[in-house]
């Protein structure tokens, strides 16, 4: 600064500013001291630093005014040269970084396609072939074994589905058959007064083959039975249709029960590779006379309920079922029925029906559904036993077919009264 040079000095400067630290350096000066201060703040000059120093042996004192733009050109041009290596080191920085994070998380995100469209059924999504992370490799094994599991989960599904469908259809044509095959249309001889008779099969989830028949063989001998057939499908519901065509056929020539079931037998061991037999109950009620001709093979007794309301068991000596040795021999036995007195015959279902607690409904409980029939219609009998049995059986399953029959005989003398 010209002006500076030739028209101002320590001095007038000093006088000027009135900085007291500029005032003390002037004191040092003129005691021959050394010192190095900074001016800020000054009323004319930019901010500066002084240095000054005295020399006794001339009497003179040495002063350099140093602007502060100048005493810190060097440090502001290498702050600015650092900060730019910075910033060119942050954008390298994160170009690396965007570099490996694609290279680690373009794996994941193609994991994570191929988990959506696996889970969206596509078990053939492509799974990313090079990756280098244990990790991730780890998880890629899982996704294929996840895809390879969901592919045979739903292969056993369609297999279980379709053999379910396949088991559905053959209990639905075995019901079919037995439903088909027995009487349903009651009551069934209208002219009759003698007689009347129901019967009802009340089918379990698993398919059972019980049947029932009841057909004349004479204009005053009824021939009645009802039957188990062993197994379930359609294999033992035509085992079952066999058996009730040879009872319609066979009791037509042999008149008595134990000729009839001799015949069936032995047609039923013919060939029988199943090894299936049928427990069998046939009667034959004479009209006339109210005796009943019977052979048990297999089956549950008979139950009578008296015109007086009394509860009987027939206690019959049970044969081998048909269908299990041909060379079985079977022997008929009798009971007499009164007019107004109601047969029953039931399947194993009914008497061994449980209920919650394990408790059979059998004998006790057969009796007592029995008390509340007043009437003397066999339909309003059947259904009166039934709904005691569902009523003992409660909340629990059933387990096997509910098979019934029930007969209701009137004689000559009371005929025209019913």
């Amino acid at each position: 600064d010209t002006e500076l040079i030739l028209n101002e000095n320590l001095f007038t400067i000093a006088e000027k500013e009135r900085d007291p630290a500029l005032l003390d350096a002037l004191d040092d000066i003129l005691n021959g001291k050394e010192g190095f201060i900074q001016v800020k703040n000054s009323r004319r000059y930019p901010d500066y630093f002084l240095y000054y120093r005295g020399i006794p042996a001339v009497n003179w004192a040495m002063c350099v005014f140093i602007p502060e733009s100048a005493f810190y050109a060097a440090l502001y041009q290498m702050n600015f040269f650092l900060l730019a290596i910075v910033f060119i080191g942050l954008i390298m920085i994160i170009f690396i970084i965007q570099i490996v994070s694609k290279r680690l998380t373009k794996p994941l995100y193609d994991l994570s396609l191929a988990a959506a469209a696996t889970g969206a059924g596509d078990f053939k999504a492509n799974l990313p072939g090079k990756i280098f992370s244990s990790e991730l490799i780890q998880l890629r094994d899982s996704v294929a074994k996840m895809q390879r599991d969901l592919q045979q989960h739903i292969l056993d599904i369609q297999t279980a589905t379709a053999d379910k469908e396949k088991y559905e259809s053959e209990i639905n044509v075995a019901r079919d058959i037995q439903m088909s095959i027995v009487p349903h249309l009651f009551p069934p001889f209208p002219n009759r007064k003698d007689m009347d008779v129901y019967a009802k099969i009340k089918l379990a989830d698993s398919m059972g083959s019980d049947f029932y028949d009841f057909f004349f063989i004479s204009d005053h001998k009824l021939c009645f039975a009802l039957g188990e057939v062993t197994g379930k499908g359609v294999p033992a519901s035509l085992f079952m249709a066999v058996t009730r065509t040879l009872l319609r056929s066979v009791a037509q020539e042999s008149k008595r029960p134990e000729e009839i079931l001799w015949h069936i037998n032995k047609d039923l061991c013919s060939g029988n590779s199943t090894g299936m037999t049928v427990a069998f109950f046939v009667g034959i009620l004479n009209l006339k006379t109210g005796e009943t001709l019977y052979v048990n093979a297999g089956g549950q007794n008979p139950i009578i309920l008296r015109e007086n309301g009394k509860f009987e068991e027939i206690d019959t000596l049970s044969a081998r079922e048909p269908g299990a040795n041909e060379n079985t021999i079977y022997i008929a036995d009798t009971f007499a029925m009164q007019s107004g007195d109601h047969l029953i015959l039931c399947s194993d279902g009914i008497i061994n029906a449980a209920n919650a607690t394990d408790e059979t409904f059998r004998k006790s409980a057969f009796e007592k559904a029995l008390a509340h029939f007043q009437g003397d219609k066999p339909k309003e009998l059947a259904e009166i036993l039934l709904s005691e049995l569902e009523k003992f059986r409660g909340a629990a399953p059933q387990t096997d077919d509910y098979t019934l029959l029930t007969l209701s005989y009137y004689s000559a003398e009371t005929r025209g009264k019913t």
